[in-house]
């Protein structure tokens, strides 16, 4: 059984928009998912919600400086964006937990987080606690970006949409939360967020990593990116690549 409405990322930000956030009515929940989630598979529990944390601030204020969302848009598209990674936590740990690289399986199997999204939330809002929660619309928005947050413009996401399908905050969504995953220090490597970024965009005069190109727009990965690390693109590469703008 559904206990929300589900609608597509180009619907965002008119249902973001619809309402106030209730920071009392929705405490217990929030509460109750993030204790779920830092309980999760050991270590990778803490990992998970120090990614949430940081890609959620990140979201908010380059929505800000963008000055393209009002103020309770962004209050609520933040507050959904903190949990676009718990559908993991119905997931077994150990494929989080590998010594090694994970193989192509194990990669595509990671994926499928996203359409957990939407079993966890109605198996929260199939308890008497939560129940009062059904058809607020703030639970759509999550559940549209748990669902859509890997999406890329070259219709290469989980769930294929691509180009004008997107809609621009998911567009930046998708940014924010693959920096920061790329970001994240794994045993084999440490990368700075400037050569995320740089890896992101799939340029040979940037890095020689192309399995990225297409995926993001470029004008916005850049405008994000020098928001955040203003390191990124040095001036003088950055108008030679033609991707340099007001």
């Amino acid at each position: 059984m559904g206990y929300f409405e589900k609608i597509t990322p180009l619907e965002l930000e008119d249902v973001a928009s619809s309402y106030v956030y209730d920071t009392d009515l929705f405490r217990s929940f929030e509460k109750r998912i993030w204790s779920d989630i830092r309980n999760y598979g050991g270590d990778y529990g803490h990992t998970i919600s120090e990614h949430l944390g940081r890609t959620s601030s990140a979201l908010a204020s380059s929505m800000t400086y963008s000055k393209w969302f009002d103020h309770g848009l962004i209050r609520n598209i933040g507050e959904a964006f903190r949990n676009h990674d718990a559908g993991k936590i119905l997931q077994d740990a150990m494929i989080y937990n590998l010594p090694n690289k994970p193989d192509q399986m194990v990669l595509d199997e990671r994926k499928m987080h996203v359409f957990l999204g939407e079993d966890l939330l109605n198996s929260y809002l199939d308890t008497e606690e939560f129940r009062h929660l059904s058809g607020h619309p703030h639970l759509s928005v999550t559940e549209c970006i748990m669902r859509h947050h890997h999406e890329r413009i070259n219709g290469t996401g989980p769930v294929g949409l691509e180009g004008d399908e997107l809609g621009e905050l998911t567009e930046i969504i998708g940014i924010i939360d693959s920096v920061d995953g790329k970001a994240i220090p794994r045993a084999n490597r440490t990368k700075s967020m400037a050569e995320c970024f740089r890896e992101m965009t799939g340029l040979s005069i940037y890095t020689d990593q192309t399995k990225h190109k297409g995926e993001f727009r470029h004008e916005l990965l850049v405008n994000i990116a020098e928001f955040l690390d203003p390191t990124t693109f040095p001036p003088g590469i950055r108008a030679k690549s033609g991707l340099a703008f007001a």
